[in-house]
Protein backbone atom coordinates (compact mmCIF):
# COMPACT_ATOMS: atom_id res chain seq x y z
CA UNK A 1 0.00 0.00 0.00
CA UNK A 2 2.71 2.84 1.08
CA UNK A 3 4.74 1.44 -2.00
CA UNK A 4 1.39 2.47 -4.36
CA UNK A 5 1.26 5.50 -2.95
CA UNK A 6 4.85 6.47 -3.07
CA UNK A 7 4.67 5.74 -6.51
CA UNK A 8 1.40 7.45 -7.01
CA UNK A 9 3.33 10.69 -5.79
CA UNK A 10 6.35 10.31 -7.51
CA UNK A 11 4.49 10.29 -10.64
CA UNK A 12 2.62 13.13 -9.57
CA UNK A 13 5.40 15.08 -8.77
CA UNK A 14 7.12 13.94 -12.32
CA UNK A 15 3.86 14.78 -14.33
CA UNK A 16 4.17 18.63 -12.13
CA UNK A 17 7.82 18.52 -13.16
CA UNK A 18 6.96 18.22 -16.87
CA UNK A 19 4.28 20.47 -16.46
CA UNK A 20 6.46 23.27 -15.07
CA UNK A 21 9.05 22.63 -17.57
CA UNK A 22 6.27 23.14 -20.75
CA UNK A 23 5.27 26.21 -19.04
CA UNK A 24 8.56 27.61 -18.56
CA UNK A 25 9.53 26.77 -22.74
CA UNK A 26 6.41 28.48 -24.21
CA UNK A 27 7.27 31.62 -21.51
CA UNK A 28 4.48 31.45 -19.20
CA UNK A 29 5.66 32.30 -15.28
CA UNK A 30 6.14 29.42 -12.94
CA UNK A 31 3.65 28.18 -10.31
CA UNK A 32 4.92 28.34 -6.88
CA UNK A 33 4.48 26.77 -4.72
CA UNK A 34 4.44 23.94 -7.40
CA UNK A 35 1.35 21.84 -8.02
CA UNK A 36 3.01 18.91 -6.19
CA UNK A 37 2.43 20.26 -2.69
CA UNK A 38 0.04 18.98 -0.47
CA UNK A 39 -0.92 15.04 0.32
CA UNK A 40 1.51 13.87 -1.83
CA UNK A 41 4.78 15.72 -0.14
CA UNK A 42 3.29 14.48 3.10
CA UNK A 43 3.58 10.88 1.68
CA UNK A 44 6.80 11.14 0.34
CA UNK A 45 7.97 12.95 3.93
CA UNK A 46 6.69 10.18 5.99
CA UNK A 47 8.26 7.39 3.53
CA UNK A 48 11.84 9.19 4.05
CA UNK A 49 11.28 9.63 7.21
CA UNK A 50 10.16 5.87 8.16
CA UNK A 51 13.50 4.76 5.67
CA UNK A 52 15.56 6.98 8.20
CA UNK A 53 14.76 5.41 11.04
CA UNK A 54 14.65 1.71 9.63
CA UNK A 55 18.29 2.57 8.48
CA UNK A 56 19.26 4.34 11.82
CA UNK A 57 17.84 1.75 14.15
CA UNK A 58 19.12 -1.66 12.46
CA UNK A 59 23.01 -2.23 13.93
CA UNK A 60 25.14 -3.81 11.05
CA UNK A 61 25.61 -7.62 12.61
CA UNK A 62 28.95 -8.62 12.66
CA UNK A 63 30.82 -11.79 13.96
CA UNK A 64 34.11 -11.45 14.93
CA UNK A 65 36.17 -14.53 14.77
CA UNK A 66 39.06 -15.16 17.97
CA UNK A 67 41.86 -17.46 17.63
CA UNK A 68 41.97 -19.27 20.79
CA UNK A 69 45.23 -18.99 22.60
CA UNK A 70 46.21 -16.16 19.64
CA UNK A 71 49.26 -17.28 17.94
CA UNK A 72 49.80 -20.14 20.27
CA UNK A 73 46.86 -21.74 19.67
CA UNK A 74 45.01 -23.92 22.27
CA UNK A 75 47.02 -24.94 24.80
CA UNK A 76 47.89 -25.33 28.96
CA UNK A 77 48.32 -21.34 28.74
CA UNK A 78 44.80 -20.32 27.51
CA UNK A 79 43.47 -20.18 30.64
CA UNK A 80 43.63 -16.42 31.05
CA UNK A 81 42.99 -15.47 27.51
CA UNK A 82 39.22 -14.85 27.79
CA UNK A 83 40.16 -11.55 29.96
CA UNK A 84 39.45 -8.14 28.58
CA UNK A 85 37.05 -9.67 25.38
CA UNK A 86 34.07 -9.03 24.89
CA UNK A 87 32.04 -12.15 23.09
CA UNK A 88 29.00 -11.57 21.44
CA UNK A 89 26.24 -14.98 19.88
CA UNK A 90 27.56 -15.26 16.26
CA UNK A 91 31.87 -14.81 17.26
CA UNK A 92 33.65 -17.89 16.25
CA UNK A 93 36.44 -19.32 18.05
CA UNK A 94 38.90 -20.88 16.41
CA UNK A 95 41.08 -23.66 18.33
CA UNK A 96 44.46 -24.66 16.26
CA UNK A 97 46.69 -27.33 17.85
CA UNK A 98 48.31 -30.64 17.62
CA UNK A 99 45.66 -33.01 16.80
CA UNK A 100 47.70 -35.64 17.79
CA UNK A 101 47.94 -34.62 21.80
CA UNK A 102 44.76 -32.46 22.06
CA UNK A 103 41.00 -31.97 21.56
CA UNK A 104 38.25 -29.63 22.40
CA UNK A 105 35.07 -30.52 23.82
CA UNK A 106 32.36 -28.13 24.50
CA UNK A 107 30.87 -29.22 28.33
CA UNK A 108 28.48 -27.84 30.32
CA UNK A 109 29.45 -25.90 33.75
CA UNK A 110 29.89 -29.43 35.98
CA UNK A 111 31.75 -30.87 33.25
CA UNK A 112 34.09 -27.69 33.73
CA UNK A 113 34.47 -27.66 36.70
CA UNK A 114 35.11 -31.14 36.99
CA UNK A 115 37.21 -31.91 34.13
CA UNK A 116 34.81 -34.10 32.31
CA UNK A 117 32.76 -34.57 29.04
CA UNK A 118 29.72 -36.25 28.85
CA UNK A 119 28.09 -38.43 26.72
CA UNK A 120 26.47 -35.44 25.14
CA UNK A 121 29.23 -32.96 25.21
CA UNK A 122 30.69 -31.78 21.69
CA UNK A 123 34.10 -33.49 20.63
CA UNK A 124 35.98 -31.69 18.36
CA UNK A 125 39.72 -33.28 17.27
CA UNK A 126 41.21 -31.67 13.74
CA UNK A 127 43.51 -29.80 14.94
CA UNK A 128 41.27 -26.52 13.33
CA UNK A 129 38.28 -26.44 14.64
CA UNK A 130 35.77 -23.46 14.82
CA UNK A 131 32.91 -23.01 17.19
CA UNK A 132 30.09 -20.68 16.98
CA UNK A 133 29.05 -19.39 19.83
CA UNK A 134 25.64 -18.72 21.19
CA UNK A 135 24.65 -16.36 24.03
CA UNK A 136 25.50 -17.13 27.37
CA UNK A 137 28.12 -18.83 29.21
CA UNK A 138 30.14 -21.54 27.17
CA UNK A 139 32.65 -23.85 28.14
CA UNK A 140 35.50 -25.38 26.77
CA UNK A 141 38.08 -28.01 27.64
CA UNK A 142 40.87 -30.67 26.31
CA UNK A 143 39.73 -33.90 27.89
CA UNK A 144 43.10 -35.84 27.19
CA UNK A 145 44.09 -36.89 30.38
CA UNK A 146 45.48 -34.48 32.75
CA UNK A 147 45.21 -31.39 29.97
CA UNK A 148 41.88 -29.98 31.68
CA UNK A 149 43.08 -30.06 35.21
CA UNK A 150 46.57 -28.27 33.88
CA UNK A 151 44.73 -25.38 32.65
CA UNK A 152 43.47 -26.69 29.48
CA UNK A 153 39.68 -25.29 29.58
CA UNK A 154 38.08 -21.84 28.96
CA UNK A 155 34.98 -20.51 29.83
CA UNK A 156 33.65 -17.92 27.66
CA UNK A 157 30.47 -15.40 28.04
CA UNK A 158 29.07 -14.25 24.57
CA UNK A 159 26.35 -11.33 25.19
Amino acid sequence: MLSFLLFNCLTRIDTSIQHEKTSLSKGQDLEFPPRFQGRCSAVVLATALLVSLLVLHLKPVHADTYTVGDSSGWGFNTGNWTKGKKFKAGDILVFNYDSSVHNVAVVDAKGYKSCTASSTSSAYSSGQDKVKLSKGRQFFICTIPGHCNGGMKIAVNAS
